[in-house]
């Protein structure tokens, strides 16, 4: 079962929380007498202050950091130096590979799923794409982010092999993600809070991708190429996860209407509204505000 690893606003980090759906596979628990398996812990955070997190790796494994939620933080590995420092979108995900600690340091609240992959065969080939591309970071993908909502949903009775089946096939799948030119550089971090700005400021109108290459100073094919490398998502899927994030800040206000929400952040009607919210969140915008108004009771 799933450990979940929460932070207080007191703490100084993701620690293991009280409320634990269970006590996860003991590391050492070996499949069949002889090779170590898989597991999976959620690292929760809703503090609004900073946090810092560390992973570290054994020599039999490696670590899959899957962002459940958009977030904020600068992600650096051992004595190398930070390697990312943005927003990590939902369905992005981070690796650290063997005898290696990746450490977060994280802005305002966070929500990811740490895949420990230690069975051989999933491991080698993991390490074998890792190591090709020459890279800590991979971009956001849908499947990726299906599979680790799919984890959460898994009934806390069910066996832990279907827990285990799914971290696997998140680390295959991981396998297969095309990463960006690594010739193309990131966007400076000027160009990037140019941006961010840009459409904070604009999420209830149009948004082109020449406004936005624009605000960066650049053009269209040199900033989609690095603003892709700088976020790990497209400018396209940047506007539509935005405006996902300030409709929730909406909808926990009930006496705001779902088409007033939905108007309010860029969309043109409701359905659109619905059908995009559902893709990134998983929920429609209704059941999340009746869910979220319960958590806050």
């Amino acid at each position: 079962m799933i450990t979940l690893l929460s932070a207080e606003p007191s703490s100084q980090g993701f620690k293991p929380s009280p409320i634990a759906r269970g006590p996860g596979l003991d590391v050492d628990e070996l499949r069949d007498g002889t090779e170590p398996r898989s597991f999976v812990r959620r690292c929760l955070s809703t503090c609004s202050d900073g946090q810092h997190h560390a992973v570290s790796a054994r020599h039999d494994e490696m670590i899959l950091l899957v962002a459940l939620e958009a977030a904020t933080l600068r992600l650096s590995i051992d004595d190398h130096g930070v390697f990312y420092d943005g927003v990590m979108t939902a369905g992005m995900t981070c690796i650290c590979m063997p005898n290696r600690n990746v450490m977060a340091d994280v802005s305002g609240p966070a929500d990811f799923l740490q895949l420990h992959i230690r069975r051989s065969d999933v491991r080698r080939k993991l390490f074998a794409a890792a190591s090709e591309a020459g890279g800590e970071m991979l971009p956001r993908d849908s499947l990726v982010y299906q599979l680790a909502r799919a984890i959460l949903t898994l009934p806390e009775a069910i066996d832990e092999s279907s827990e285990e089946t799914l971290a696997e096939a998140i680390a295959l799948r991981s396998t297969q993600i095309v990463r960006p030119n690594k010739r193309v550089a990131p966007l400076a971090k000027w160009r990037l809070r140019q941006v961010f700005d840009f459409v904070a400021s604009n999420l209830g109108r149009t948004i082109l991708i020449d406004d936005m290459a624009g605000a960066a100073g650049l053009s269209r094919s040199q900033f989609t190429a690095q603003f892709r490398l700088s976020t790990g998502c497209t400018p396209r899927e940047y506007i539509l996860l935005q405006r996902v994030e300030a409709a929730k800040r909406m909808l926990l206000d009930p006496s705001i209407s779902l088409i007033e929400v939905a108007l309010a952040v860029g969309f043109q009607n409701q359905a659109h509204f619905s059908t995009v919210f559902k893709h990134f969140v998983n929920e429609t915008p209704g059941r999340w505000r009746k869910e979220s108004a319960l958590h806050v009771l």
